[in-house]
């Protein structure tokens, strides 16, 4: 099962969500942290979107509906779990919710592996993004 996660509900999940979470921020340290992320989810500013198996996460999606000076887009933050072939084709349920919520587009930031897995639900390659420290 794939569903989005009432805020109200995030605290009962929180112990293993932010464990997954975690291997993610380790990736790109200083980016965001976890107390951040908690309270984002908490305020209503993120949303949290989990797999289950049972009682069990297997993945865990984040989002946020970005306000452009043209557009809504509804940016995928953070992906991690072990089963994404698993749960891939779900984030239909997320675009149909962003559609709901009047997004123009999904944007999604990733490893290049995400590159061949995304391309069969309609992403396109637009932007390579860079970074450097200052």
């Amino acid at each position: 099962m794939f569903s989005g996660i009432d805020k109200e509900l995030v605290p009962i999940f929180w112990s293993e969500v932010s464990r997954m979470l975690g291997k993610v921020l380790k990736r790109d340290p200083g980016r965001d942290d976890l107390d951040n992320i908690y309270d984002s989810l908490l305020g209503g500013v993120i949303q949290l979107w989990c797999g289950f198996e049972g009682d069990t996460i297997e993945i865990v999606v984040l989002t946020k509906i970005v306000y452009c000076a043209k557009k809504k887009i509804l940016r995928v933050l953070m992906l991690s779990g072990s089963k994404l072939y698993k749960y891939i084709e779900n984030l239909d349920i997320i675009m149909e919710w962003g559609t709901k919520n009047e997004c123009a587009s999904i944007e999604f930031t990733g490893r290049k592996g995400f590159r061949k897995i995304l391309r069969h639900l309609n992403f396109k390659e637009t932007l390579i993004f860079y970074e450097a420290p200052l």
